[in-house]
């Protein structure tokens, strides 16, 4: 499935969703109840498009730089503005900072400009905050099977 999903340049909202909640179940295997993510999308941005992978590696990316623990559980939520914008957050634990999460980021920001001309916005304050655009499928996407 994941290399099906690596030869397309972008994939549906709804796709990413099912990737993202297969991922969580995972997580919730490793680390309990100590992970907590929340979906709260509009029906009508789940026929829109995202990179492959933009959300799960958010997600991976919240992981990867929070301790979690019972006495730190993680929370990441995942909502939209306005119908034109997904955002992506997570509550911060004592963190473990270090240089990969910028790589991952830019690669997110790197993707996004060959789609879009609208910014990746990221805040780092009392939550860690990712905040994309969303792309709308032209009439050329909603034909080309690859």
């Amino acid at each position: 499935m994941l290399l099906t999903t690596k030869k397309k340049k972008l994939v549906s909202v709804s796709e990413e969703v099912e990737f993202v909640k297969a991922y969580y179940y995972l997580l919730q295997a490793r680390y309990e109840q100590h992970v907590t993510l929340e979906i709260n999308l509009p029906k009508n941005l789940f026929h829109t498009l995202i990179p492959p992978m933009t959300l799960q590696l958010l997600v991976e990316n919240a992981v990867k730089h929070n301790k979690i623990s019972k006495e730190q559980p993680l929370l990441i939520y995942i909502s939209a503005l306005d119908n034109t914008r997904i955002i992506v957050s997570n509550s911060k634990t004592a963190a473990t900072p270090t240089a990969s999460l910028q790589v991952g980021l830019q690669n997110i920001i790197n993707r996004y400009q060959f789609f879009t001309s609208e910014k990746v916005a990221i805040k780092n304050e009392g939550r860690f905050t990712v905040t994309l655009p969303v792309i709308k499928p032209t009439p050329l996407q909603h034909h080309n099977h690859e």
